[in-house]
C-alpha cells in the first residue's frame, strides 16, 4: 500500500474488471474511465476497487487529491491496536522494524 493514500494500484488485467470501470469515475479527476484508452493507462485499487487513470495518480499533486483507502486504512489500524495490545497486556518486545513502522502509522493517521 502506498504510505500516504493507502492504495494499493495495479493495472487492470480481467474482463469484468474492465467492464466495470466503465460505469466508474477516475478518484482523481473524476472523469469518466474509458475503456478506450490504451492497456496500463487505468489503474484499480486491490483492496477498494477504486479505478484511476496512471496518469492522474502519478501527478505532481495527486496525492493531496486521492482519498485514502478506507480498507486498506482500516487493516492497517487493526494491525496497529494489535502490536499495542502485544506489547501492553503480554509485555512482549517489538522489533525496531515494526516498532518504527507503528509510529509512522500513527502519525500519518493523525
Amino acid at each position: 500500500a502506498h504510505p500516504i493514500h493507502f492504495h494499493s494500484f495495479t493495472k487492470l488485467t480481467n474482463i469484468s474488471t474492465l467492464v466495470r470501470s466503465r460505469f466508474s469515475t477516475c478518484i482523481v479527476c473524476n472523469e469518466r474511465i474509458s475503456i478506450i484508452t490504451g492497456y496500463g493507462d487505468i489503474v484499480t485499487c486491490l483492496a477498494c476497487g477504486v479505478f484511476a487513470h496512471r496518469k492522474c495518480i502519478n501527478g505532481v499533486d495527486a496525492e493531496d487529491k486521492i482519498a485514502k483507502c478506507t480498507v486498506n486504512l482500516k487493516l492497517l489500524e487493526e494491525r496497529r491496536r494489535y502490536i499495542e495490545n502485544m506489547n501492553t497486556n503480554e509485555g512482549r518486545q517489538v522489533t525496531t522494524a515494526t516498532a518504527t513502522a507503528t509510529v509512522h502509522l500513527s502519525l500519518r493517521l493523525r
